[in-house]
Order: structure tokens, then C-alpha cells, then sequence
């Protein structure tokens, strides 16, 4: 197929804009991942989060190089558990393989066949089919839909992927009795999945955090540009109803559940005396020991690294053990667990899931109450390992088995837990960010040297326990706490430094180790001289960073602003070049304090109260100064300043 001619670099960057803003219209919720893959072994993404809106997406196409988009919005992170816009449902075909029937067409033919297909099936047309410039995908985009509509989008697009078909195109064979409506449905999506299957449907490609080639993109391999092949125009693309596309890859639409429903209660209602029919035990291995094995092998590949397993032939033997864990106590099929463990362990996902398929049909088996021969007598479908044959299999020693903490993969057997361990991990378990003790002693203790460092610099204690959120008797003890740490020479952790250059490559220049708290802030280091066109950043937090070049020194503080107006957003704090060095000890609680200030809904009462707190943190003076050690006198208590501050706080409340 010959590569037409490319529109001007201009063209295509107006046919990219028109294309995000097609998918995610201006004004919605959320923010869009833009992203380019980097080139080289071990492919990763250079990505970023861009509001919906003209001139957002404008400044990024006009200084970034992307050429994929996410096809949901998200919030902070692109993955599920960030998703808050349901934009789009998407099938990725790579038609143009070796060995497919379609591989010489065109994305037109493809397009006329998909549409046949879908029709044929019951589901809505596609809103466009897009030429990805070598394969072709097919979008249906929706309105107004918001992550909570997550978990019925992705029961939509696991059925319209559907299971992988075998060599004659038949699907798998299921047990026990299926329900009528269930095989109708199979029956009914079955053509449909045949005809994916020949214009090579990407099965990993249904997932909420995926990304797709953007239209106006050129394909590095092909050297065709991404563009519209269905419709014609971009005036004829419309939207698809969320609720029908999503009954008609359903066995049962909603109406059928809730009707089901209505008569199941009211048949209840109707039978109060009722006994429900006694239900056969579901035999299941035992879960407690699988979950166990599957936390200890998670910790061992955190620990050596998937190319210690490929280095001793041993990534087979971790999947296997890996998805044995995992369908003991979270069932699932082959794929599925393939498709969570070879990104992992760096096998293929289709090799891995024909490895798996064995452990598919013992969980079912098993399931089903089958036994096998063993012996003089039988045993189980599903084969109960012995953690000492796992052990032994994955070469893990005493020591190292100490090391990483593992509880169950222990040579010479696991190590049992104490009662109070027991209720500790029960109760992590249920609140992983529960208060202890430990916790609230430290977050006490970072308080304190923030009331400290805010003390010098005029704040009073009413002040700081309002943006700490503490009271003002917690406030107090929090700084007896602080005096007393720095008079005991407690140490703190100083922040790393790097300078990057303007090219965005960094190196580390300076390992600092661990200091003491001062009493008083040192000079800037005269040895440490910034080359002409580079930069030395000190990173004290994820929001807080200090940025220094030959000529300049200024603070950059990243801070989220929560409503209808709000994103993240940075915030540039200009410096004396000689003037003194920020406190690392208490810095970084003083800005995220100041920051959970910031971080409120932008609107309404608690809004206007953060705004007026913010400002006045925003009027104090550039130059931090050192954590006393010395007790040093509050400031005289201002009754009328301090009744102004009551009024104004419980006004809006």
C-alpha cells in the first residue's frame, strides 16, 4: 500500500487538536493523557494529564511531540482506579498481520466489514472507524458518563472481546447448565467474534488505561498518517447511548434485571415461610496459604527482578505458581491471568496464557468435584503443591527468605504468627491508612516543627492550628515535642540534589548524608558553582522543589485546586541568590500544610476560608529561618485579632 502525501506540519496539528477535542469534549470532567512512546529496548511513555480545553491543548501540541491519547479521563493518574470520565469504548484490529484473510485491504474494507458485523450482532454502529495509520480501530463515544459507570463499561468490553476462540473459530466449552438467555447471547455475538478474530483483534486492548494513536500522527513504520476512514466527515460522527450500547453486549439488559428482581421480592414477600433449598459445598484448596505464597512471590520478583528468573529458567515455574495462587483465591481463566502476570515476569501474553490453560481446567475441574487417579485411589482435579516443593523450586534461601520478611516460602517450614500480629495485619488489612500510634506520633512531630518555624516568623497558635488542623492545646505539644527532639540532636533526612540541564537530562552531583538539626541555617556552599545554562534542583517534596541556575534561585510549589475550576498548578516563589538555605527539617511539612490549605473545593464557604488562610501564608516573608533550639517567647496574644479570626471562620460555616 503506497504512503500518500502528508499534510503540512500545521494541518496535522489542527486535525490532532480536532481529534482529542472530538474524543473529550471542552468543559468535561477530568484530565486526558496525551502521550508518546520512547524508542529502544524496554519501551516506556512519555505522558502527561491536559485539561479539556482549547487552550490547554493548544500550548501542549504547540511544545510536545504525542502522538497517542488516552481514551478515558482521568485524575492524577492514568489507570482505573483514576478514572472519572467515561468518554469512549474502543476495539483495536490488527488486520494488516501476516497470516490474516485481510491483511491486503484497505481501512475502508475494514470499515464496511465491521459495520456488517456489528449490525448483524445487535450492537450500535461505531461513532467513527479510524485508520491508525498500519491497523484500524472502531469508537463508539459517549456523553456525559463519569467514572462510576466504570465497572458496567468494563463487563461491556470483556463481552465484546469475548473468549479467545480456538483454531475453527468455537469457543471454549462451558460446565454445568448454562442459563437460555446466556447461550442466546453467545450465539448471537459468536459471527461476530469469528469476523474480529480475522481482522486480528488485539485482546489486550480493553482495558481503561489504554491508549490509541491520535489522528493527524504520522506511523513510524508505515509512514502513513492516522486519519478518519468512517465516515467521510467529521460533521457525520455521532454519539452512541451508554445504556444501549451497554444492554446490547449484556445477556440481560437493566430492565430485565430490575424486573427480575421485582419478582424475585415479591415471590419472597408471597413465601415467608420459605426454606431455601440446601446448596452442594463448592470445593475450593485451601485460600489462606495460596494468598500467602502469592504475597511471598510478589516480594521475590520485587526483590531479584524478572531477569533473575529468565537468567535461571525459572519465569515459567513463577507464573505457574503465580496463577495457581491467584484462581484459588480470586478464580478468574488463563487469559486473564496472563494478562496481569507477563508484563510482570517479561513472557509473552499469548504463549503464557496456552501455559496456563492446564491450571484453568484443574481450578474448573476441582469446581466441578472431578477427581483423577493417584496411586491406589484418587485425589483432587486440582493439585495442592507443597510450599516446600515451592520453596525448593524457587531457590529461596534462610537468609534471604529473613530478609524480604516472607511468611510462607520459608525453608523448613513458615513462620506462624503471633495473636497480635494476627489483629495488627487483620486491621492493616481493613484500613490500610488507618491512624497508629506510630503515625500520629510522627505526623505530631512534623507539626511541631512547623509550629516552630511558623512561631519565627509571627504566626500565632490559633493560626497554625488552622491550617494543621490540630487544637491549639495538640499544637502546643506537638512544639514541646519538636524543642525536645532538636535538643536531642535528633537526626533529619536532608533531600537529595540534582542538576539538570536545559535539555531536561539530570545527574545527581551531590549525596548528602544525614545532618543534624541546626540551630542555625548555614551559608550557601561556596564550593558548589552552577555552570552557565544549567540548573540545581533540590527536591524536598513531590510538591516542593528549589531550583537554583548562576544568575537566579526560586521555589516551585505544585499544588491542587479541587471544583469545577480546579487542577493542579504550580506556584513560583522567587529567591535571593545569597540568601539563607531552607530549613530541610521542617520545610517540607510547612509547604504541604500550607498546601492542604490549597488542596479544598475552589467554590463556596470552605473555599473562601482556604483562600484567606493561603493569603496569608503567601504575605509572609520569602526568607525561612531556622528552627530555634532554644525556647523562644510566643507572641502577646491580639484578643480583637483573634475574635476577627473566630467570626470569619464560623461565618461561612
Amino acid at each position: 500500500m503506497t504512503s500518500p502525501v502528508l499534510p503540512s506540519v500545521s494541518d496535522r496539528r489542527a486535525l490532532q487538536r480536532k481529534a482529542v477535542s472530538l474524543v473529550h469534549p471542552r468543559g468535561s470532567r477530568g484530565k486526558v493523557c496525551l502521550a508518546a512512546a520512547t524508542p529502544g529496548v524496554g519501551k516506556g511513555w512519555n505522558e502527561g494529564l491536559v485539561a479539556p480545553s482549547s487552550r490547554a491543548l493548544s500550548q501542549h501540541i504547540a511544545v510536545a511531540d504525542f502522538a497517542y491519547q488516552g481514551m478515558l479521563r482521568f485524575s492524577g493518574h492514568r489507570d482505573a482506579r483514576h478514572v472519572v470520565g467515561i468518554s469512549s469504548a474502543f476495539q483495536d484490529l490488527d488486520y494488516y498481520k501476516d497470516g490474516l484473510p485481510h491483511a491486503s485491504a484497505s481501512a475502508e474494507d475494514v470499515a464496511g466489514i465491521l459495520l456488517e458485523a456489528y449490525e448483524a450482532a445487535g450492537i450500535p454502529r461505531p461513532s467513527y472507524i479510524q485508520d491508525s495509520g498500519q491497523g484500524a480501530y472502531a469508537v463508539w463515544l459517549f456523553a456525559g458518563m463519569t467514572g462510576k459507570a466504570l465497572p458496567r463499561w468494563q463487563r461491556a468490553m470483556r463481552n465484546l472481546r469475548g473468549p479467545k476462540l480456538d483454531k475453527a473459530g468455537n469457543a471454549p466449552a462451558t460446565r454445568g447448565t448454562p442459563d437460555p438467555k446466556e447461550v442466546a447471547f453467545e450465539e448471537r455475538m459468536l459471527p461476530l467474534r469469528r469476523t474480529l478474530k480475522d481482522l486480528g483483534l488485539d485482546r489486550g486492548a480493553f482495558d481503561a488505561a489504554r491508549v490509541l494513536k491520535v489522528m493527524g500522527t504520522v506511523h513510524p513504520d508505515t509512514g502513513r498518517m492516522a486519519r478518519l476512514a468512517w465516515p467521510s466527515s467529521f460533521d457525520d460522527i455521532e454519539h452512541v447511548s451508554f445504556d444501549v450500547w451497554c444492554d446490547a453486549l449484556m445477556p440481560y439488559t437493566r430492565a430485565e434485571l430490575a424486573s427480575l428482581r421485582a419478582e424475585r421480592e415479591a415471590w419472597k414477600a408471597a413465601n415467608p415461610d420459605h426454606v431455601k433449598a440446601p446448596q452442594p459445598k463448592r470445593k475450593r484448596p485451601p485460600g489462606g496459604k495460596w494468598a500467602l505464597i502469592l504475597s511471598d512471590l510478589m516480594r521475590l520478583l520485587e526483590h531479584r527482578g524478572a531477569q533473575w528468573f529468565a537468567d535461571n529458567r525459572r519465569r515459567d515455574l513463577w507464573a505457574y505458581y503465580a496463577a495457581t495462587a491467584i484462581s484459588v483465591t480470586q478464580g478468574g481463566n488463563a487469559e486473564a491471568w496472563a494478562e496481569r502476570l507477563a508484563p510482570l515476569i517479561g513472557l509473552p501474553i499469548h504463549e503464557l496464557t496456552v501455559a496456563l490453560s492446564g491450571v484453568e481446567r484443574g481450578m474448573l475441574a476441582h469446581q466441578a468435584g472431578d477427581t483423577v487417579p493417584w496411586n491406589d485411589g484418587t485425589r483432587p482435579a486440582f493439585y495442592d503443591t507443597s510450599i516446600a516443593r515451592v520453596v525448593d523450586e524457587m531457590d529461596v534461601g534462610i537468609e534471604e527468605a529473613g530478609d524480604l520478611g516472607l511468611r510462607i516460602l520459608v525453608p523448613g517450614g513458615a513462620i506462624p504468627l503471633t495473636a497480635a500480629e494476627r489483629q495488627r495485619l487483620s486491621r492493616d488489612a481493613r484500613n490500610p491508612n488507618r491512624a497508629t500510634r506510630d503515625r500520629q506520633a510522627t505526623a505530631r512531630l512534623q507539626d511541631g516543627y512547623v509550629a516552630l518555624g511558623a512561631r519565627e516568623e509571627g504566626y500565632t497558635v490559633a493560626e497554625v492550628a488552622y491550617v494543621t488542623g490540630r487544637s491549639e492545646e495538640s499544637v502546643r505539644r506537638a512544639m514541646k515535642e519538636a524543642e525536645a527532639a532538636i535538643a536531642s540532636g535528633e537526626v533529619v533526612e536532608s533531600p537529595s540534589v540534582e542538576v539538570s540541564t536545559p535539555d531536561d537530562l539530570s545527574r545527581s552531583i551531590v549525596a548528602e548524608s544525614s545532618i543534624e538539626a541546626p540551630a542555625a541555617l548555614p551559608a550557601p556552599s561556596a564550593g558548589v558553582q552552577i555552570p552557565e545554562g544549567e540548573v540545581m534542583v533540590r527536591r524536598f517534596t513531590p510538591f516542593l522543589s528549589e531550583y537554583r541556575t548562576a544568575t537566579e534561585r526560586w521555589t516551585i510549589t505544585r499544588a491542587q485546586i479541587f471544583g469545577r475550576h480546579g487542577g493542579w498548578t504550580e506556584i513560583r516563589d522567587d529567591l535571593s541568590l545569597d540568601g539563607p538555605e531552607l530549613a530541610p527539617a521542617y520545610v517540607s511539612r510547612w509547604t504541604q500544610a500550607s498546601l492542604d490549605a490549597r488542596t479544598v473545593p475552589s467554590t463556596g464557604a470552605i473555599g473562601q476560608k482556604a483562600r484567606r488562610v493561603h493569603g496569608a501564608l503567601r504575605g509572609a516573608p520569602r526568607r525561612r529561618s531556622a528552627i530555634s533550639g532554644a525556647t523562644a517567647p510566643m507572641a502577646p496574644l491580639d484578643v480583637a485579632h483573634e475574635a476577627a479570626l473566630y467570626l470569619a471562620a464560623t461565618r461561612g460555616s
